[in-house]
């Protein structure tokens, strides 16, 4: 049987934003790609990662938001459950500083503004120096989230708002786990990356150099290679 990867996206992401890692993997890996529409919590993110599995043994993966819902698959502890990957992502509850944000930038997507809200951050936080002013992946990117849409948006910052801090999760976490980074995250640098690994017992830090938050995009064969040795270990 080959492994079962549950991949869930980051915030205003879809299928795009994991297709060339897919491609990447070939068909040694059973990837699905966990689709978040109505949902509003992070727990609800991770109850849908969890059902896609349909009741397989899988190693679960996110991205960013995605990855908070793969800490709480791990929170949860459902049966099947053997690994978990966590890219770009950090273990911390929200914030006031961040409530704050958020709520204007709420306020701006119902009057219209989603995009600019993306263009405004884009190469700002988003992505890495080889990819700053590549207009195909920008445009890939602000195409994708405004795909994902205004209402997503709305969903999405509530979970993100109302998210829990995940780090009594991974201390001493009984639980192969692979994070990976990008070595020019500006939006969650390595440094926080390193203080999560350190955390869980036995767990592989990679940083991905030149890349920015979105490595799945930015770095799909560098990830899909770190995730294939992954998933050899756990599920050979």
């Amino acid at each position: 049987m080959k492994p079962r990867l549950v991949l869930i996206p980051g915030m205003l992401c879809d299928v795009a934003l994991f297709a060339s890692l897919v491609k990447a993997l070939g068909d040694e890996i059973d990837c699905r790609i966990v689709d978040l529409k109505g949902l509003n919590s992070i727990e609800g993110m991770a109850d849908r990662a969890i059902a896609a599995a349909e009741g397989n043994p899988f190693i679960v993966a996110g991205l960013s938001m995605g990855g908070l819902a793969a800490m709480d698959v791990a929170r949860q502890k459902p049966a099947g459950l053997k690994g978990m990957v966590l890219m770009a992502i950090s273990q911390r509850g929200s914030t006031e500083g961040f409530r704050t944000m958020r709520l204007e930038q709420m306020e701006r997507a119902r009057k219209g503004e989603l995009r600019g809200i993306v263009v405004d951050e884009m190469k700002l936080m988003f992505l890495g120096p080889r990819y700053q002013n590549d207009q195909v992946m920008i445009d890939h990117v602000i195409d994708m989230t405004m795909r994902t849409g205004v209402e997503a948006f709305i969903d999405q910052s509530n979970a993100l708002m109302n998210r829990i801090d995940y780090t009594e999760t991974l201390q001493g976490l009984a639980l192969p786990t692979l994070i990976l980074c990008g070595g020019e995250d500006k939006l969650i640098p390595p440094k926080h990356h390193a203080a999560m690994a350190a955390l869980i017992p036995g767990c592989k830090l990679v940083e991905l150099p030149e890349t920015g938050h979105l490595i799945s995009m930015e770095a799909p064969k560098e990830v899909a290679a770190e995730v294939k040795s992954f998933c050899a270990t756990i599920m050979p």
